[in-house]
């Protein structure tokens, strides 16, 4: 753990969300014990995270060039407007998630599910992420940490004036890892959305 990483993200997380700061320095919660979560570093320097679990190896993004596999996804969207909420199934691919929160209009509220507690604090342990952290419309909500909260996160996010603009993006291979967890969030925002 580089504990530099971690007391920068800690102090972040602290300063926007204390609640969450608070269970994870108090260890409340119960690590995914089926998923094993290392960091490598993609051709271009940037974090990937390889998952295993049930004996399969799965990458959260890709290994040569992510930040360019990034920019090329984000092309097929229209142009954002601030009324454009958008919901992520992930954190795993940090490219990603730092990618829009550097590239989309700070009134753009963002909402990132994470299903596996065990990618969560991988992340704070060993990559920068307090980006996440900043004050951004940014809610987070993870599995075993603060999942209770899911839905009122969603309803805040969502109204009459904004469904139509929604947008949703299930960073690579969440499905594969987390099927029923991801199908239960998707259900959760149908419903928010009726």
């Amino acid at each position: 753990m580089n504990n530099k990483v971690y007391e920068k993200n800690m102090e972040a997380l602290n300063k926007r969300f204390p609640g969450m700061a608070k269970v994870v320095k108090e260890h409340y919660y119960y690590l995914d014990k089926d998923v094993l979560v290392d960091v490598e570093y993609a051709e271009d320097a940037s974090p990937i995270l390889r998952i295993t679990k049930d004996n399969r190896v799965l990458y959260l993004n890709g290994k040569r060039n992510p930040q360019n596999t990034v920019k090329r996804y984000f092309q097929g969207w229209e142009k954002l407007n601030r009324a454009t909420p958008i919901f992520i199934v992930g954190m795993g691919n940090v490219v990603l998630l730092k990618y829009l929160l550097e590239h989309t209009d700070a009134g753009i509220n963002i909402m990132v599910y994470e299903p596996s507690v065990s990618i969560f604090l991988k992340l704070m342990q060993t990559v920068d992420i307090s980006i996440y952290f900043e004050n951004r419309a940014l809610g987070i909500i993870v599995n075993g940490i603060n999942a209770e909260e899911c839905d009122v996160v969603i309803k805040s996010f969502v109204n009459i004036g904004n469904v139509q603009f929604t947008k949703m993006c299930i960073c690579p291979n969440y499905n594969e890892l987390f099927s029923i967890q991801v199908l239960d969030y998707l259900k959760k925002l149908e419903e928010c959305q009726v």
